[in-house]
């Protein structure tokens, strides 16, 4: 995939919405495009890896081991889709696993590469932020959503204290 067409296609993802061409043109050449078999795995749940995955070709599935054995189906990734953006900026463990349903190219942007774009003062680093923050939120706003529906649905009056303990967890006592 040539610098032009992958420039054409993510101007278009979430990633680099209100991005110039200028500040796209700082970016891709530090992505890495590659290409991924059926079955293949992206991103391993567990191990850390600060790397942003944006799918240009194919279907991903994002899935989380359980407790019980197995693993469940969170989300099925199209193109233009972000992963691994939970990693990128705090250095911790995959929440998921990711792996290609069928052949499918992706590129990556290691932190270490992103970290060069903010040595040189980047606006296209601090854009890369934001967005990822729109991101997380909108994923966020549809988990807590998701979250007071199964609660109205399947609220046995014995699960409230331990919802309310949750929320609490989620947005208090974040210590780094």
């Amino acid at each position: 995939m040539s610098p032009t067409e992958l420039d054409q296609m993510l101007s278009t993802c979430v990633l680099f919405l209100d991005m110039t061409e200028t500040e796209r043109a700082e970016i891709i050449p530090l992505l890495e495009v590659k290409t991924f078999e059926e079955g293949t795995p992206l991103v391993l749940e567990g191990p850390p890896d600060q790397t942003l995955w944006i799918v240009l070709k194919g279907r991903c599935q994002v899935a989380k081991r359980r407790k019980a054995g197995g693993e469940k189906e969170l989300a099925v990734l199209l193109p233009l889709d972000v992963v691994g953006e939970m990693s990128f900026f705090h250095a911790a463990p995959h929440s998921a696993n990711v792996r290609a349903l069928e052949p499918v190219t992706a590129c990556r942007l290691s932190h270490n590469q992103y970290a060069l774009l903010q040595e040189r003062g980047s606006c296209a680093a601090n854009k890369l932020v934001a967005n990822t923050v729109r991101i997380l939120s909108e994923r966020l706003r549809r988990m807590d959503d998701w979250a007071a529906d199964f609660m109205e649905r399947a609220a046995a009056p014995e699960h409230h204290e331990e919802w309310r303990d949750f929320r609490a967890k989620l947005y208090s006592g974040w210590k780094f």
